[in-house]
């Protein structure tokens, strides 16, 4: 998650294989940034779109929320 120019906090989503890296979205995170469960959904949903099939790793920043969302994703997944 980041903060653009203008005040906005983003979370870009990216996708990487063998050819490279591709940009698949930009969700503006604003009223979301502290809900766990929110952000974790927002994740969930790329995972979904991508195809569960295919995704091996999800990559995130290090902070709570973040470790938080990976492990509801894990446990949702396994």
């Amino acid at each position: 998650m980041w903060k653009d120019m203008i005040g906005r906090h983003l979370i870009n989503f990216l996708i990487n294989n063998l050819h490279g890296t591709v940009f698949l979205k930009s969700v503006n995170v604003r009223y979301v940034v502290k809900n766990v469960t929110l952000t974790f959904k927002l994740v969930d949903e790329v995972v979904k779109e991508v195809g569960e099939d295919i995704v091996v790793q999800v990559v995130t920043d290090n902070v709570s929320n973040c470790k938080k969302e990976g492990e509801m994703l894990m446990k949702k997944r396994t």
